[in-house]
């Protein structure tokens, strides 16, 4: 199972587990996943979001509505 494998990577020495299907995140196992094993996991479709959101604003500029909760990507 997912559970069953996401404790073997922490066992292994993981911090975090970032997942890498979009079909992960359609089923919205990060937070299932985070609650039973007790480390982080990344959702790849809100990471890819985050990710373009920040590019976004700082290619435009757009610093005045960034919102203070997540880190600016410095370039």
């Amino acid at each position: 199972s997912v559970i069953k494998a996401a404790k073997q990577l922490k066992n292994a020495g993981a911090e975090v587990i970032a997942l890498a299907c979009a079909g992960f995140s359609s089923l919205g196992l990060a937070p299932v996943i985070q609650e039973h094993i007790g480390i982080p996991v990344v959702d790849p479709v809100t990471a890819s979001a985050i990710v373009m959101y920040a590019e976004v604003v700082r290619r435009y500029k757009f610093k005045e509505v960034f919102p203070k909760h997540i880190p600016r990507v410095r370039s």
